[in-house]
């Protein structure tokens, strides 16, 4: 079932209870004599039943939920027009199973016309001008706190998700962000490249002026890699001072002018107390985003070639030595 919060359980239970209490109403139709809302409803039921009996087994559902929805809607609007004021009541939870069903501005719209209609529905079962204002002013306000609430919990939603995938000393990308980015798969149309970094001797920085020392250290290194990097999104820290470049649609040899163009800058870079470090580079191209996982263990190879070969460099598949 589609919701604005990216998770169908609030609407697979929304869809439960309307199975639930609708059969209710239904029971109750027939005692009066009202067939026809009886049927329409019948109908309904199996309908909304359907959907979550496909969305629980295949995870598709055959009938648009809104659909659903604004069918829903009209069965309430005819208890209005049959029932009077009371039965308009139910449009509340209506229209906050709209907010779960549906996107948010398709919620808001249908919103916004069922109080509409429903006022004036009111209006006409009430005479009552101020009863049925009030009404709308009340069902419009719950439509404004939707929106809100939902809107908030998107954003924090959003930031949680980036912070969980930011390096927390250095802010670029860390290695959960890269191995979602390899289960899912999202590495360009094309033929790519990738890029393995280490910091040479690194491990001499917090050897002899601590781990306060090293962590500027490695800001500032991350700072340089984004000077020289168009998009800091696909830089991404491995663990300690280990990196990864991905570059989706760019051919090797171009990405091998980006990995020296970042070998000079870095050891060209200041640091603190006067530090000088310089990097290995290890780069390997890819033809589709299936030879990823290959194309990992080659440009790991090509990094440990670059450390053999006395590191300060740059290794690729053309590369002789190491």
């Amino acid at each position: 079932m589609p919701t604005v919060l990216g998770s169908p359980v609030i609407a697979k239970f929304m869809a439960a209870v309307a199975i639930m209490v609708l059969p209710i109403a239904i029971v109750r139709y027939i005692v009066l004599g009202e067939y026809i809302l009886s049927v329409y409803y019948t109908v309904i039921v199996a309908l909304i039943a359907a959907d979550l009996w496909c969305y629980l087994k295949w995870h598709k559902v055959p009938i648009n939920p809104t659909v659903l929805l604004i069918a829903v809607e009209f069965g309430a609007f005819e208890l209005i027009a049959h029932h009077g004021a009371s039965a308009a009541f139910w449009l509340f939870p209506i229209t906050v199973a709209g907010f779960f069903y549906s996107s948010l501005g398709v919620a808001q719209v249908i919103g916004s016309i069922m109080t509409l209609i429903g006022g004036i529905l009111v209006y006409r079962a009430t005479g009552d001008f101020w009863f049925a204002f009030r009404f709308v002013l009340a069902l419009g306000t719950v439509i404004v706190f939707l929106r809100f609430m939902l809107k908030t919990m998107r954003r924090l939603e959003n930031e949680l998700g980036d912070a969980v995938e930011r390096d927390a000393l250095t802010g670029c990308r860390n290695r959960r962000s890269f191995m979602r980015r390899l289960e899912e798969g999202r590495f360009g149309a094309g033929p790519g490249s990738l890029m393995f970094i280490d910091i040479d001797h690194f491990k001499q920085v917090n050897d002899s002026y601590g781990h306060v020392v090293g962590d500027q250290v490695l800001c500032v290194m991350v700072e340089g890699m984004s000077e020289v990097l168009r998009q800091q999104e696909y830089l991404y820290r491995m663990g300690g001072e280990e990196f990864a470049v991905l570059l989706p649609n760019v051919p090797v040899e171009l990405a091998v002018r980006v990995g020296e163009r970042l070998r000079r800058h870095l050891a060209e870079k200041e640091l603190p107390k006067g530090i000088r470090l310089t990097i290995s580079v290890g780069v390997e191209s890819y033809s589709t985003p299936d030879e990823i996982e290959q194309t990992l263990n080659r440009a790991d190879a090509n990094l440990y070639r670059a450390k053999q070969a006395g590191r300060n460099t740059v290794m690729h598949p053309g590369s002789v030595g190491g």
